[in-house]
């Protein structure tokens, strides 16, 4: 049985990763270890890890996260007290499948979108409320693999 997601996103500088986490986005480091070129990093009740990737060109990174949230309104405002810069294509809107987003980059050029579900227009508006699920989107041989993962969802979609 599947229990829980922890995607791994790529960083180049372990500390200027763990500062904006904590600092801009309200994540606290997990675990009491700190080891070499690995961070994890939580909030609630998601986690997020990262793996050491000097060599990354954030202009090439395609690392992208979706983080459910029943409170888009507060998570939101929270970011802009802390001055997190809200992508220039991703301000907060209600978006024509229903979800209300927006996203942020982080120094390494992960984006991380967070969405929430509104009622009669998302699937799961209606069902128990999460505080976050996670939307991962990989790639391996040109096709496009869509995972959606929550408390009680789980599903998989591909695309090319």
């Amino acid at each position: 049985m599947l229990t829980d997601i922890n995607p791994r996103l790529p960083m180049r500088n372990k500390d200027v990763t763990r500062a904006y986490y904590s600092n801009k986005l309200g994540f606290k480091e997990f675990g009491s270890v700190d080891y070499d070129g690995y961070l994890m990093m939580e909030k609630d009740r998601i986690q997020i890890h990262f793996f050491m990737f000097k060599e990354l060109d954030p202009k090439e990174n395609y690392g992208q996260v979706y983080i459910r949230t029943n409170n888009i309104k507060t998570v939101y405002q929270s970011f802009l007290d802390n001055k997190v810069h809200i992508h220039p294509n991703g301000q907060l809107e209600i978006k024509s499948w229903g979800q209300k987003e927006f996203s942020v980059l982080d120094p390494d050029n992960n984006l991380l979108t967070f969405g929430q579900g509104i009622k009669g227009k998302w699937k799961y508006a209606n069902e128990q409320p999460y505080l976050y699920y996670i939307k991962l989107v990989i790639f391996i041989d040109g096709v496009g693999y869509s995972f959606l993962f929550g408390q009680s969802i789980f599903q998989i979609h591909s695309f090319v």
